[in-house]
């Protein structure tokens, strides 16, 4: 009973936090007058520039090496240097952005229309030091990034339509999109796993003549797996700098509760992502810190498709049966990637608010 209180009191707590409420899309898609004046984001919101800064950072560094090596060196520099947050009554950790209540922006995707906007409509959602500082990452972005790319693939007597006025639709939208990671291999080899895999492949490679015969299948199957290991490996180092950051935060601690909890989120992450989950926190938090990974801060995708009864009930299963954890416990922790879940927001073009 006491833990179903505490359960209930916590979620109802973290689900009143700005930092967990719905923070874009306000009023689209309803049927109401439109107001000039009103924001399509809440009070508060802010554009986070963090990610942009260190993703630009570099992809400046590794000019003239391929693409595939070049994203993941950015998102490894991303998540070796990103600040880490971890919030009060919080079990499940891996924060979207450097500052709560604020959105990333993408600008190796997409960056015309915010150039634009943070002048404008979205003036007040930035400083006027980030507002510079933005002005000159999108400076090195003209002529790189994706969006503008793809109209000089698009046939002559199509490429006219492309354009927003001309397409006749009333929202036009283009985006990134990925599949669904294999979770179940994730959950059950952790990247250490995967690292090995990509590892003995490369190893394979060099040393079969056939396989390097033909250059550029070659080249292109060596550089994804080198670039695989390199992702895979900081996706592991994220895991351990929230172990170091719990760590840190439960010295200052004077609550011995959220001690404890905290020197339990410590343990974890060293554990997982690097390693196989054990335990159905570990794998609601390896889950989440891969979600985070793929489906967030390297490219911002939408919906969440696959079938978390399915990933984690073999772990649910295993730990009720030997009396790890109860039903109540399981649903806390539940309800905590659901919020987790909820911090994210998308940051769109003013047209379409």
């Amino acid at each position: 009973m006491a833990v179903a209180v505490r359960q209930e009191r916590v979620l109802s707590e973290l689900s009143k936090l700005d930092l967990f409420q719905s923070k874009s899309h306000r009023g689209q898609g309803r049927m109401e007058e439109r107001d000039a004046k009103r924001s399509m984001y809440r009070p508060g919101v802010t554009i986070d520039i963090e990610r942009a800064r260190l993703i630009t950072q570099a992809y400046k560094a590794t000019e003239g090496e391929p693409m595939v090596i070049r994203r993941a060196k950015a998102l490894a520099h991303l998540m070796d240097n990103m600040t880490l947050h971890i919030y009060p009554h919080e079990l499940i950790v891996g924060n979207m952005t450097s500052k709560p209540n604020s959105i990333n922006t993408f600008p190796e995707l997409w960056w015309r229309w915010l150039d634009k906007a943070i002048d404008k409509e979205y003036a007040n959602m930035v400083t006027d030091e980030e507002r510079a500082e933005l002005h000159e990452i999108h400076k090195y972005w003209q002529g790189k990034a994706v969006h503008g790319m793809e109209r000089g693939l698009l046939p002559e007597e199509v490429r006219p339509y492309w354009f927003y006025p001309d397409h006749g639709a009333f929202l036009w939208l283009h985006g990134g999109h990925v599949g669904t990671p294999n979770y179940e291999k994730v959950l059950r080899t952790g990247m250490n796993g995967l690292i090995k895999e990509c590892e003995e492949r490369l190893a394979e490679l060099s040393a079969n003549p056939e396989a390097y015969i033909d250059e550029p299948s070659y080249l292109e199957q060596r550089r994804f797996l080198e670039a695989a290991s390199i992702s895979l490996k900081a996706l592991a180092r994220f895991g351990q700098r929230f172990a170091n950051k719990a760590r840190e935060i439960a010295a200052e601690e004077r609550d011995e509760a959220r001690k404890r909890e905290l020197e339990d989120i410590a343990n974890i992450c060293e554990w997982v992502p690097a390693n196989p989950a054990r335990t159905f926190r570990e794998a609601v938090q390896s889950y989440w810190f891969t979600n985070l990974f793929t489906r967030v801060l390297d490219l911002q995708s939408s919906g969440y498709g696959e079938r978390l009864d399915q990933l984690f009930y073999p772990y649910y299963e295993k730990d009720r049966l030997e009396g790890r954890i109860t039903k109540e416990e399981t649903t806390e922790l539940l309800g905590l990637l659901f919020l987790k879940m909820n911090e994210e927001g998308g940051l769109i073009p003013p047209a379409q608010a």
